[in-house]
């Protein structure tokens, strides 16, 4: 058996390979056509099912849409599966940008909280990128919301 990896990414990778591995099933889909309905690569899910590798950030919130779950129970961080839908959603680049109007602070204050370079908000914002998870956790910690919340997949802050 491999060794799986040590809780580096904001997760338990044991944890979210379970969790994955349990909502495929009741979801009665395959792996293939869970990765075809996400359009996700088949083996970044055969890599995180079998050897518990957990994805990007974009990978975790396209299986959290798909398999129609919070994030936080997909990634073992919760026991509740279900989240409100926002009825327009939006992206994490977009609630970044209220959450720091709403606390009138500037990306490079953020950052000087946060355990990343002080330019990354930035460059997140001007490549259009995301963070990885264990980041978006800690942006998300920052302002008291939930990762549905900051990656736009709910309006519903906690």
């Amino acid at each position: 058996m491999p060794k799986l990896r040590q809780n580096i990414e904001g997760c338990s990778p044991e944890k979210f390979q379970q969790r994955l591995k349990e909502l495929i099933e009741e979801s009665g889909m395959s792996q293939r056509r869970v990765s075809i309905k996400s359009d996700i690569n088949p083996y970044i899910i055969t890599k995180a099912v079998r050897y518990a590798v957990v994805p990007s950030m974009r990978t975790i919130i396209k299986l959290a849409d798909t398999l129609d779950v919070s994030i936080a129970y997909l990634i073992g961080d919760s026991d509740e599966k279900n989240y409100v839908k926002a009825k327009k959603p939006s992206t994490f680049h977009k609630r970044i940008q209220k959450l720091a109007d709403d606390k009138k602070l500037k990306f490079s204050e953020i950052s000087r909280d946060m355990p990343f370079a002080h330019n990354a908000i930035y460059e997140w914002m001007r490549t259009e990128t995301i963070p990885s998870l264990g980041y978006m956790k800690t942006i998300a910690a920052y302002f008291n919301v939930s990762l549905d919340y900051i990656t736009g997949r709910t309006d519903k802050k906690r």
